[in-house]
């Protein structure tokens, strides 16, 4: 069987719908066990899916594999946008806790946000969910 050159995928979680992110999650697993690089973000109102019960079994496996990036710091300690905007994720300071908790990065190299930057420049295609 033929296979394709292996790709580099940033997936960011920027929206606290469960399917979508599991989804996101099953595909970084599935497309990691056929040879790609994928790491996972989870920004904005995604970082509120760290405290979610239905979504912790697959981030501790995805965190486990070492396939999650991190989690934006701002977003997730409910600091807000910045330039009065609401906080990205509702405010919820316990999102930052629970990052820690589940040993994951907290991201603020972009004005305090998750940047994408780095990864681009590294050769990953962004994909958002």
């Amino acid at each position: 069987k033929d296979r394709t050159m292996p790709r580099k995928l940033l997936f960011v979680i920027f929206d606290e719908n469960v399917c979508k992110a599991i989804h996101a999650l099953w595909y970084a697993q599935d497309l990691t066990q056929h040879g790609h690089t994928v790491r996972v973000i989870f920004e904005g109102p995604g970082t509120r899916l760290l405290t979610n019960a239905d979504m912790a079994e697959d981030i501790n496996k995805c965190a486990a594999l070492h396939l999650v990036a991190g989690v934006c710091k701002t977003a997730s300690s409910g600091m807000g946008c910045g330039g009065g905007a609401t906080a990205c994720s509702g405010g919820k300071p316990v999102l930052h806790e629970a990052a820690e908790k589940l040993n994951l990065p907290l991201l603020d190299d972009m004005r305090g946000h998750a940047g994408i930057g780095a990864f681009i420049d590294d050769g990953y295609e962004l994909i958002t969910f």
